[in-house]
């Protein structure tokens, strides 16, 4: 296995955002990102158009992120080539894109909104049958934690909001895995914001490249994407989405390149994140890190075992859903998906 650090969730002026596709892919090649999910609102523009593809040894692949009649229930949605053809009810978009074999991620579950007077756009439908959850959405967080005190401090240092993801939406998400197997992402949500300074000039508040420094969401996938033609890459690509192997990343405290959390057994058979078995004995949790940090070993959303440095290994005795967070300096770093052992 090797990793494949990209972004997810990324809007440009075929929706919402500032950046044109040139523009922001002249930000990709910069940033040295190994793949971009684009998630422009509504629209499938730029897959229809041919736009995505490598750019330089990035590949882009252009999905969509669908809502609702009152701008609600946002849904990231991968692997998809159509989208419905007018806004539907969120019941509706859900199954159209479990029809056609997509994978169907929640934007921004949780998003609440403090002083200053930015909507917010929280998931309403839990009920749902959702593949995935946004755990950390980094214009969420920025937007979160803006004041009327603090807002320049904000602007000057957008990524210094990035301490831990909202408990709120790590339980929901270790809550729906006790049930079924729900993947987690780190989503950047970026839009290049403008905003005018005393009515006077016009600047961005959070450029995609700051975004792309951020928060990360890193694929465990047989080998380097830019190796293979673009539709095999992408087929690789969401396949790493669908079976949850990945681990997600605030890039600002590292890259988390090379971290692993796997499980193995007696026999020699091997568990990478992601996976569900029918629990037995003999198995052990392994997980390495190439930084040191506070590894914390999560079962069924209780913490289970926590150490610091590179290294945390124990045998299991009982089922449950395992996965690491690992934090540095009391931020969140790393957290991987799920083993998930079943009864």
């Amino acid at each position: 296995m090797v990793d494949q650090s990209g972004a997810i969730h990324l809007h440009t002026t075929y929706s919402d955002g500032t950046g044109t596709w040139n523009e922001v892919m002249q930000y990709v090649q910069e940033s040295k990102l190994d793949y971009l999910i684009t998630t422009d609102h509504n629209t499938l523009e730029p897959l229809h158009r041919g736009l995505d593809g490598f750019k330089g040894d990035c590949l882009v692949v252009a999905q969509t992120e669908l809502n609702d009649a009152e701008d609600k229930n946002h849904y990231i949605a991968l692997d998809v080539t159509k989208i419905p053809d007018k806004i539907i009810p969120v019941e509706e978009y859900v199954k159209f894109v479990k029809d056609q074999g997509g994978i169907g991620i929640i934007a921004h579950p949780h998003e609440h909104r403090h002083e200053l007077d930015y909507p917010a756009y929280p998931w309403e439908r839990w009920d749902l049958p959702y593949d995935g959850i946004e755990l950390w959405n980094q214009l969420s967080a920025w937007k979160e934690t803006l004041t009327r005190w603090n807002k320049v401090w904000r602007y000057i240092k957008p990524n210094m909001t990035l301490r831990l993801p909202a408990q709120e939406t790590i339980d929901k998400w270790d809550e729906a895995n006790l049930e079924r197997d729900v993947i987690g992402i780190f989503g950047i949500d970026a839009h290049a914001l403008k905003h005018k300074a005393a009515g006077l000039f016009t600047f961005t508040v959070f450029p995609y490249k700051v975004h792309f420094k951020s928060l990360r969401t890193v694929v465990l996938v047989p080998g380097p994407l830019k190796n293979y033609p673009v539709d095999e890459a992408k087929k690789i690509l969401f396949d790493a989405y669908r079976k949850g192997r990945l681990h997600c990343v605030n890039h600002r405290l590292g890259n988390g390149i090379g971290f692993r959390f796997w499980s193995e057994h007696s026999n020699q058979d091997v568990l990478w994140p992601g996976s569900t078995i029918k629990f037995e004995t003999g198995w052990t949790l392994l997980t390495k890190s190439p930084d040191p940090c506070q590894l914390r070993l999560i079962r069924n959303g209780v913490l289970y075992k926590e150490t610091f440095g590179h290294e945390l290994s124990i045998s299991i005795d009982e089922p449950g859903v395992y996965r690491i967070e690992a934090h540095k300096k009391e931020r969140g770093w790393l957290y991987t998906n799920p083993i998930r052992f079943r009864k």
